[in-house]
């Protein structure tokens, strides 16, 4: 059944009053995954301004892998997280940061095997080019990341990695049905309010991005 536009608009406002519910549910009930998140914000306006300033007039603008990554990924995905949090879309939420720290480790390798390439473009599709080789697997560039910063990327993108296959939704929904007595809102309609049943779904996500923070700031030029 197509939609008209006054159910659409209907759709829209329903969207928006469980989003200002569960954002009050959020402040309330886990502020810390809200504050974690909205630091992750802030941290890519950080870069974004710090490397605004560094391309400011200069003909090398595009250069650098790492600025795109804070330009077009780090900022867009980072609120994108938080509007997605809001909508109850708690497996969405883990999809969208496994994005953000794959493209993490791509592009500071890519800047960091390419010094002499003008255009970060070039740089990522050399990264990926396999010349006369085998085109390197996303664990292999993820596992040269984590040894050339000593951080533990490895870990935090084989946990994300998991919550994007079927099987983990699988367990995550089991677990809330028969441990918990729970439905999770995410596995029957979005956007859902959230209930204090979510805890465990919620604290993973912080978790998560506590970890990402962390490697993150350590990792990303200044």
């Amino acid at each position: 059944m197509n939609l008209t536009m006054n159910e659409s608009i209907k759709i829209s406002q329903t969207s928006c009053g469980v989003m200002s519910r569960n954002e009050k549910f959020l402040f309330e009930n886990f502020k810390d995954v809200v504050d974690e998140i909205v630091e992750l914000a802030n941290d890519a306006i950080d870069y974004a301004q710090s490397y605004a300033r560094q391309d400011k007039g200069r003909l090398t603008h595009g250069e650098k892998a790492t600025h795109f990554y804070a330009y077009h990924i780090l900022m867009p995905c980072s609120n994108a997280l938080f509007t997605t949090l809001l909508t109850g879309n708690l497996p969405s939420c883990f999809r969208e940061l496994r994005f953000m720290t794959e493209m993490m480790a791509k592009c500071f390798l890519a800047d960091l095997h390419y010094p002499d390439m003008s255009f970060f473009g070039e740089k990522l599709n050399a990264l990926h080019s396999s010349g006369s080789k085998k085109p390197p697997r996303e664990i292999e560039l993820i596992e040269e990341f984590a040894q050339k910063t000593n951080t533990d990327l490895v870990h935090l993108w084989r946990k994300l990695s998991d919550e994007t296959h079927g099987r983990k939704f699988t367990e995550r929904l089991v677990d809330n049905v028969v441990n918990q007595n729970n439905m999770p809102g995410y596995a029957l309609m979005v956007p859902m309010p959230f209930t204090k049943e979510d805890e465990q779904d919620l604290n993973d996500l912080n978790s998560y991005v506590i970890l990402f923070r962390k490697i993150l700031n350590k990792t990303m030029p200044t």
